[in-house]
């Protein structure tokens, strides 16, 4: 009665009592490694309990001399990563371990496993609340990282998509390191800025964390990737000393790009920094050539109502309303900039243009 797809039965949909009358017959068993399979990947009866979210039966294994820490994987590693079977981490088997003096990771490479592998399924579902248990329970994640020599942090940030930090928030709360990891990786601050986790960026900046590295080519990146961000941060983010018209590789300015993008909310920031609404990139266009160019009415609106010049050409010769009157979708901007004084030149332009730049022939 102890072959392993018997066992395995009787652990994942067998009753209480077929396991008690299974550990009263052999109890050996409790502790007894089971090996089956190709690649002979080694288990017990405890960790194929964890892996089903039997409850019961991990109270059971350990009442009748279960060894947590005997095991040939992590019983809380198994746990949290068995969530395949539970929507998250069973709460009561985690208990169960720890009062059955289960040790939390606590050499480098259980701990660096633990951070970077076991702990995804808390990191990519932002589950706090299993996470606020562990702390609980003794888990130190400080002392953690410092053996892992990985960050928390980072690994939190990393792994979940989507801007909500709850997770990041408590390991920052607890006092988890965040500016930085010992290895070449990003800063913590960065990626969340990427992840648009604008509240915990705020919050790293009360912390102190280092801004730096999100200051480089940060008006470009905002203008391209950040339509949502919040004006305070925008004012933490950003000095006075900013160069509003710092141009990238192709010449664009920042108001170009957020033109390209619609970024209405940064547009009006940058018209009202001081951007220059008559910049010209390399290949020749304003910002407002890039809003017509790619039909976006109110960034249009708001660079006329702010004095763009509806004529200005290019070395060319080619004005904004040049440009409208190649695209038949752009008839009613062609009215607008007509209305407004725009004026053709004699001949219209036959340039190419892809949907962000404008290709000069």
């Amino acid at each position: 009665m102890n072959k392993i797809n018997e066992i395995t039965s009787i652990i994942s949909k067998g009753s209480l009592e077929q396991l008690i009358t299974l550990l009263d017959q052999s109890p050996q068993l409790v502790n007894q490694l089971l090996v089956s399979g190709r690649q002979k990947i080694p288990s017990t009866l405890l960790l194929l309990a964890i892996t089903y979210n039997q409850t019961d039966k991990v109270a059971l294994i350990l009442e009748r001399g279960g060894e947590p820490n005997k095991q040939p994987e992590h019983p809380i590693s198994k746990l949290i990563s068995s969530t395949i079977f539970a929507d998250s981490p069973n709460k009561e088997i985690l208990k169960l371990l720890i009062q059955h003096q289960t040790q939390f990771p606590h050499d480098h490479r259980n701990c660096k496993g633990f951070i970077t592998d076991d702990l995804t399924s808390i990191y990519n579902h932002d589950n706090a609340e299993f996470l606020q248990l562990m702390l609980e329970l003794g888990f130190n994640p400080v002392t953690t990282e410092q053996i892992a020599t990985t960050s928390i942090i980072m690994q939190a940030l990393t792994q979940r998509k989507g801007d909500s930090s709850a997770v990041a928030d408590l390991l920052l709360d607890f006092g988890c390191y965040f500016n930085g990891t010992e290895i070449n990786e990003p800063r913590p601050i960065v990626t969340a800025f990427n992840n648009k986790q604008y509240q915990f960026v705020t919050k790293l900046i009360d912390k102190g964390a280092d801004i730096g590295r999100i200051q480089q080519h940060l008006l470009h990146n905002i203008a391209e990737e950040h339509p949502q961000i919040p004006e305070h941060l925008l004012n933490l983010l950003i000095g006075n000393e900013s160069d509003f018209n710092e141009k990238d590789y192709d010449g664009d300015t920042p108001l170009h790009l957020a033109c390209y993008a619609n970024n209405i909310n940064f547009i009006k920031y940058l018209i009202n920094k001081g951007g220059d609404i008559n910049a010209l990139n390399h290949c020749d266009a304003t910002p407002l050539c890039a809003a017509i160019q790619n039909n976006q009415t109110a960034a249009i609106q708001l660079l006329m109502e702010a004095g763009a010049n509806l004529n200005l050409p290019n070395k060319k010769g080619r004005r904004p309303l040049d440009i409208a009157l190649l695209f038949p979708s752009l008839k009613k901007i062609s009215a607008a900039l007509a209305k407004a004084g725009a004026k053709s030149s004699k001949e219209p332009s036959t340039n190419a243009y892809t949907h962000n730049k404008i290709i000069p022939n």
